[in-house]
């Protein structure tokens, strides 16, 4: 679902009477904890907002790093969950600028990279856990599980999904 104006800017998604749709800079808080999510793909971003509302958290998301930025600086959250290949300013120096000025939010970035691609970055402490596309439900809970950003609640086979494939879209430039 998309916001109505196709704007790629920063917006929030939240649960109306079973209903999802996104609203420029506007909070709803389900509990649990605040995600910012950004993508560049306004499909994996829907996905991965889905995803983080199944597991009760405050979902914003931004399709580049200069409106992620300008979000977080309106609304710190929790987690900073981002794609490593953006264009600009990638993920990982995302990253480092949210940790640089907000050492206490956890952050993970999911990339289409292998592990060995990335495996310097993966030790600097910047980024807190690293999932790689494509994966799995269970690998993403696992995910936030090992950073603490999950609230102990039971698993309900209602949560899961087989396979998520979120493969990299290629960045065309205009």
């Amino acid at each position: 679902m998309l916001h109505p104006s196709g704007y790629p800017g920063a917006y929030t998604q939240f649960q109306e009477k079973g209903r999802s749709s996104f609203t420029d800079n506007m909070d709803q808080t389900l509990g649990g904890f605040h995600v910012l999510v950004v993508h560049s793909s306004l499909d994996i971003l829907n996905l991965m907002a889905a995803m983080f509302l199944k597991f009760g958290y405050q979902v914003t998301t931004a399709r580049d790093s200069a409106n992620a930025l300008l979000s977080f600086g309106r609304n710190p959250c929790d987690l900073l969950f981002t794609d490593l290949e953006m264009p600009v300013l990638d993920g990982y120096h995302l990253a480092r600028l949210v940790k640089k000025h907000h050492p206490q939010t956890k952050t993970v970035a999911m990339t289409c990279c292998c592990q060995a691609e990335v495996i310097d970055l993966m030790g600097d402490g910047i980024v807190d856990g690293w999932l790689f596309k494509p994966f799995k439900t269970n690998r993403f809970r696992d995910t936030l599980i090992g950073i603490g950003m999950v609230n102990e609640a039971p698993h309900t086979p209602e949560q899961e999904v087989d396979h998520i494939s979120l493969k990299g879209q290629p960045h065309r430039q205009g």
